[in-house]
């Protein structure tokens, strides 16, 4: 199944194409079939985000030469939740619903310990959030499962620091909750009950004190 940017830009994301990455089924199978194909072991730039949890996702990359646009990315599907790869040989089959797609990400985000890794998620779950209006539809919330649809409000809410460890463990122990059917959700968010709250009267004065800096700065250039 199609990953990451590639089954972004398909759900409307303006994202760039860094590497062609597939969730599989086996790794190993994926990997037997590329290779007999004429793809070989292949590195990606140091520069590549985090694209993986060290600790848990297997994962081959695989290529054709030094362009990286012939390089290949496969990981296992297994610790994505609701995703697995279809059997269906059209195309269009092998990419993720926007549902699909978002509770998987969502999920990872949570789940992983890993703090790149985790960011990486991050960036991929704002370009949606940025570039696909469903998201902000009421119905995709209530259209979500349980344990998911808390993190949704808060995300676009954008009231807690999402990649603070307090905030981490805030949406896991709601999630938990939520699972356990013990959750109302809340949408108004839940920033006043745990996690790390943004200083929004912070945030506003440096913002001040930066327009301010820069207002005196082009009042400098205009007397030269």
């Amino acid at each position: 199944m199609y990953w990451y940017e590639y089954a972004l830009r398909y759900h409307g994301s303006k994202t760039v194409l860094f590497a062609l990455y597939l969730l599989v089924d086996s790794v190993r199978e994926a990997e037997s079939c590329l290779r007999s194909q004429g793809w070989e072991d292949a590195n990606l730039p140091s520069s590549n985000p985090q694209f993986y949890d060290p600790a848990v996702d297997e994962h081959v990359v695989l290529g054709r030469g030094d362009d990286i646009a012939l390089k290949v990315v496969l990981i296992s599907s297994h610790n994505w939740p609701g995703i697995v790869p279809p059997t269906d040989d059209r195309d269009e089959a092998h990419y993720p619903s926007l549902p699909q797609l978002y509770s998987a990400l969502a999920h990872r985000f949570l789940d992983t310990d890993c703090p790149d890794f985790r960011r990486y998620l991050l960036i991929q779950i704002d370009y949606l959030c940025q570039d696909c209006p469903a998201l902000a539809s009421p119905t995709f919330v209530t259209e979500r499962p349980s344990d998911i649809q808390q993190f949704h409000l808060d995300w676009r809410l954008r009231s807690l620091s999402m990649l603070r460890p307090e905030t981490i463990q805030h949406l896991r122990d709601i999630r938990a909750r939520a699972r356990r059917g013990e959750w109302t959700l809340m949408y108004e968010g839940t920033a006043d009950l745990g996690g790390w709250k943004i200083d929004r009267t912070y945030e506003g004065k440096l913002v001040a004190m930066m327009q301010a800096r820069e207002a005196a700065r082009s009042a400098g250039q205009g007397t030269e």
